[in-house]
């Protein structure tokens, strides 16, 4: 390495020209790098969606989404396969192994599909693959939404709009979707009388082929004129909807001709709203835009801004223009927020650096050390096209600190053992400097290797931010051994001072003072190490019986003092372990989304209809609007005829505040005054329901792989528990979810001799039922002046049509016979799932019910009911848990990397040190970076969520630096035994290794400060603790270690 230090330093102005392209090439980078909100990243799971209208969760499943499972099953790769089957719906998820080619599977899932078609059902929509989208980034999806008014009605302004906005938007590239909200299409509903129709024997192919043959555009031959062949068209076609009344239907045997007109009543107007869609309470058509993962966020609205600009001034007169949401915004203002945090770091890190080195010029150079990483890191990002985003800027941040980690060491060296000999001089220390250096950014590199076998979502809060560290760090590495060294010779040189900064003597010998104690009462000193990390005493028994020692045993802990000092026996002896394991508060808090917004769910019973839904969203609407000044927006979406959602974000004022809460109660009271309605109200806090349906105390889980056993073992634990006079509203039949509603079936068994005799074939009788239930005897298009109009055709009475109509439905055999739908089918009418789960397979029944009592009561109750049925082999029956924290697998898997980071530290020391002894002194750093964190959350009462161990990981490496570099610098200097050269090489050591440490934490500080607790925050909280600690046990504990191994 002393031959490229030595290049460097010879030729500064190859040097400079080199650094100059650097700069012009990191500018460069950081315009062409893609700006987003969240990290991009391709999970290994997809999802399949199928639509089979007004069919039961049963039907579904057992006709569509089971073929499509055992289809699906037998595709390489597969790692676990859930189904959800409900009403009119089915849903499956397929999670795949790591490493599997998506784009592969994508081909080999639409092929298998294309081969079920023909298998599947008469009836239902082609099923449709879908990426998975994690819950952190669906906010990709509307990231822009505008709102179009006018003079004009609703469905006006919409039609204007799907003809001149909607595919300019679509065309902008980084938009992956404009959906349109509001307004309906002209339709053309022609109403069939039932009774005329069936007193006139007028069935419904007639009636169709009517239709149909309104607009028959037909060929009548050609002629030959002036040696050019004609074609000759008859031109059938519809000016108006009033034509069709004249169409004739049917001659009777009398000859009278039916018409249309006889038998139906016809309307030409927009199509009846099958859902409403409001942002603060407007009728108006919305434009929901939609970007595509891994492009420029602000450039992507920023073209959009300016479409919607150009369009805008072409509108209609009385057409306005409103910007409903732009979360463009909230990026400029998160990266805002960001940048201004790294500028306070950088000006911290600075004052620091001129308070420990006492010098403008060392700390300027350090300084610039940064710049230099952060475009070097730039030009790295470009190359690996590696966006900037949330994750990857506050790596930035984060990377201030230990950006200048390397540079100081180097500076620290050059100025404590250079004395102006020139180029050659500088070269040596460099070369000597260079292992350590070289070591610990190794290792911290090597810490974020295992994250490559992460898998899940835990991937997208580490991986970016990882290599945005790795990136930052390796561009350090270069700069100090680069840029540095040539700064400061050329400092000195133009100075022409080579003497070292003076030391503080007083903290100097104060250390040395405390560092003597810790050696000459070694004993004690690991008695206090120890105690620091705990030992587990609350694991404890109370009692044993062993014969030998239980005697001995119990006297000392089966007694009443040994209880009452128990509590304080486990803080003291129990250290960090006992805080970790029973009094910090670890994982991730679960949140509905953003914390700042409430979200209103509506429902009424089954047959209610959508004018209903929409008047009783919009009272909702109007008493939160009272408060339009104090929220953000409100958007409202009526969806089903009997369901409706509104969503409240507040201003970020007033998210701090008590208002949310106030509001979320007020709603809550103002739907107990709305008979009939159920509502439910959540975002702060719990949520809070009336009108009956909610969650239950308490739901076990049945599982197995037949259905009717599955069903069977449920009863049979519904037989058990409802014994108890505490257990109330006992419900075999529950969703799993608390906004499901009861779903009921009418089941139609086929009386087959009757079938057979009548000589009438089952799908025939399947179509004449659908088109009396569903009341849709016909649909399709016609094309007047130029306009597609879609067209109708219904029985006026087949939303009022009842089960005993249905049974006296007259059938007509092949040979003219007639008989009744209820001498071939029975009905019966029974409650069913409203949804199917499976897992892998295998059928999930819910058991819920609610238990009068308290909460541990009722768990016990559970546990033992469990306990007495007898569960066949395949089959379990266990109780429900609601996550509301993120996984103990996943904290699992964290611990996991961590202990692989350990791994790779040790092989990578001991390889570099030829030595299995230093790298155990070296890695003791590492527990006690996670004790300081420990403590620092326990006092602090902070959650230990992903940020916190996260911290933890970067810990791992940064902690073993200091390590590293004392231990480096002891092998190398201390020879001869003398606890005095071991105390004065120790204190060399000291400035650098304090000096990193601060600039570290002093780099965290803006997050730190924040009021929001954020992945962020967490984060620096651990690192800060962590490195504290670590930096104090080291420059303790390692030279102690170290002499004892001379020895």
């Amino acid at each position: 390495m002393k031959k490229i230090f030595y290049i460097f330093l010879a030729r500064p102005i190859t040097s400079g020209m080199m650094f100059l392209s650097i700069i012009v090439l990191g500018i460069i980078s950081v315009f062409n790098i893609p700006v987003e909100l969240s990290p991009h990243a391709e999970f290994p799971r997809l999802s399949v969606s199928v639509l089979w209208a007004n069919v039961s969760p049963e039907a579904v499943e057992a006709f569509v989404t089971s073929p499509i499972e055992a289809e699906l099953a037998a595709i390489r790769g597969i790692k676990k396969i859930t189904s959800r089957s409900t009403e009119g719906n089915g849903y499956i998820n397929l999670e795949f192994q790591p490493g599997v080619n998506m784009d592969f599977v994508r081909i080999e899932i639409n092929e298998k599909l294309h081969s079920l078609k023909e298998e599947l059902p008469v009836g239902i929509n082609a099923p449709y693959l879908s990426d998975y989208i994690p819950d952190d980034l669906k906010d990709l999806q509307g990231f822009m939404t505008y709102t179009i008014s006018g003079d004009d009605n609703s469905s006006t302004i919409r039609k204007y709009v799907v003809e001149n906005i909607l595919y300019p938007l679509r065309a902008l590239n980084g938009v992956s979707d404009v959906s349109i909200r509001g307004g309906t299409e002209r339709e053309i509903e022609i109403i069939v009388d039932y009774e005329k129709a069936k007193s006139l024997s007028v069935t419904e192919e007639e009636i169709r082929l009517a239709v149909e043959n309104t607009e028959n555009i037909l060929p009548a031959g050609s002629i030959i004129k002036l040696d050019k062949q004609n074609y000759i068209r008859l031109a059938n076609e519809v000016s108006s909807a009033s034509e069709l009344y004249d169409q004739p239907v049917k001659v009777q045997s009398n000859g009278t001709i039916i018409r249309l007109k006889d038998i139906v009543s016809i309307i030409d107007d927009y199509k009846k709203p099958s859902d409403y869609y409001r942002i603060n309470g407007k009728e108006t058509v919305t434009i929901i835009i939609s970007k595509e993962p891994g492009t420029n966020t602000l450039e992507v609205a920023g073209k959009v801004k300016k479409k919607i600009s150009r369009l805008s001034a072409v509108m209609p007169v009385s057409y306005e223009v409103n910007k409903e949401i732009d979360k463009s915004e909230s990026i400029k203002e998160e990266l805002s927020v960001l940048y201004s945090g790294g500028i306070y770091s950088l000006i911290i890190i600075i004052i620091v650096l001129m308070l420990i080195f006492r010098s403008i010029n060392y700390s300027l150079i350090i300084t610039t050390s940064i710049i230099f990483s952060l475009l070097f890191s730039f030009v790295l990002f470009y190359v690996f096209k590696l966006p900037l985003n949330i994750l990857t800027i506050s790596s930035f941040i984060l990377g201030f600190g230990f950006m200048v980690d390397n540079s100081i060491v180097v500076i620290d060296y050059l100025d404590k053992h250079y004395s102006g000999r020139g180029i050659k001089h500088i070269t040596i220390l460099l070369n000597e400097i260079f292992f350590p250096v070289f070591s610990s950014t190794l290792t911290t590199v090597a810490v974020f290797v295992p994250l490559l076998f992460l898998t899940g979502e835990l991937r997208i809060y580490f991986e970016q931010f990882a290599l945005g560290i790795v990136f930052t760090l390796l561009a350090s590495l270069f700069v100090s051994f680069t840029v540095i060294p040539i700064l400061y010779f050329k400092t000195l040189t133009l100075n022409k001072n080579y003497a070292v900064i003076a030391d503080n003597r007083f903290i100097y010998k104060q250390y040395e003072n405390i560092l003597d104690k810790v050696i000459r009462h070694k004993k004690i000193s690991f008695v206090v190490a120890v105690l620091l990390l705990g030992l587990p005493v609350w694991l404890l028994p109370p009692r044993i019986e062993t014969p030998l020692i239980g005697p001995v045993y119990n006297a000392v802990f089966d007694n009443k003092l040994y209880d009452e000092i128990k509590p304080y026996s486990n803080y003291v002896l129990g250290g960090s372990l006992n805080l970790f394991f029973n009094h910090i508060t670890r994982g991730e808090v679960w949140q509905s989304g953003e914390p700042t917004y409430i979200m209103v769910q509506l429902e009424l019973p089954h047959g209610n209809k959508i004018d209903r839904i929409n008047e009783l969203t919009k009272k909702f609407e109007n008493e939160i609007l009272e408060y339009r000044n104090q929220i953000k927006f409100l958007t409202a979406n009526v969806y089903t005829e009997e369901n409706s959602f509104i969503r409240v974000e507040f201003t970020e004022d007033q998210s701090f505040t008590a208002f949310p809460y106030m509001l979320k109660n007020y709603l809550t009271s103002f739907a107990t005054k709305l008979g009939g309605l159920n509502v439910s109200v959540s975002g702060f806090g719990p949520g809070f329901y009336s009108g009956g349906s909610g969650m239950n105390s308490f739901s076990i889980n049945v599982k197995g792989f037949n259905y009717l056993r599955v069903r069977e073992l449920a009863e049979e634990f519904r037989n058990i528990i409802k014994r108890n006079p505490r257990v109330d509203n006992v419900d075999i039949d529950n969703s799993g979810y608390y906004w499901s509603k009861d779903t009921y079936e009418i089941i139609g068994k086929v009386n087959r001799e009757n079938l057979a005799a009548a000589e009438i074939p089952l799908d025939y009788l399947s179509t004449i039922l659908a088109k009396n239930t569903s009341g849709n005897i016909g649909y399709n298009k016609f094309r007047i002046n130029n306009d597609e109009v879609s067209y109708d055709i219904r029985y006026s009475n087949y939303k009022n049509i009842q089960l005993r109509e249905l049974e006296n439905l007259i059938l007509h055999n092949p040979v003219g016979n007639w008989l009744k739908i209820k001498d071939v089918f029975s009905f019966e009418e029974g409650k069913v799932l409203s949804a199917i789960n499976r897992e892998d397979q295998q059928y999930i029944r819910y058991v819920t019910f609610d238990y009068k009592g308290p909460y541990k009561y009722g768990d016990k109750f559970i546990k033992a009911s469990i306990n007495r049925m007898i569960v066949p082999e395949g089959y379990s029956v266990k109780e429900r848990e609601f996550r509301f924290r993120f996984g103990d697998e996943e904290e699992i898997d964290i611990w996991l990397i961590l202990g692989m980071a350990v791994v790779l530290i040790f092989m990578i020391t001991s390889g570099l040190f030829e030595s299995f002894k230093k790298p155990m002194i070296i890695l003791m750093a590492i527990p006690y970076a996670v004790i300081g964190t420990i403590y620092l959350f326990y006092f602090g009462e902070f959650n230990m969520d992903r940020g916190a161990y996260a911290g933890i990981l970067l810990l791992t490496g940064l902690s073993v630096n200091n390590s590293i570099v004392l231990v480096d610098y002891l092998s190398k200097n201390f020879k001869n035994g003398s606890v005095n050269k071991l105390f004065e090489l120790s204190g060399d050591r000291l400035r650098p290794i304090f000096t990193t440490t601060i600039t570290t934490i002093a780099a965290l500080i803006p997050l730190l400060l924040s009021t929001e607790s954020t992945f962020w925050k967490s984060l620096s909280l651990s690192v800060v603790g962590g490195l504290f600690l670590s930096s104090l046990i080291v420059v303790l504990f390692v030279p102690l270690l170290f002499g004892l191994i001379k020895k």
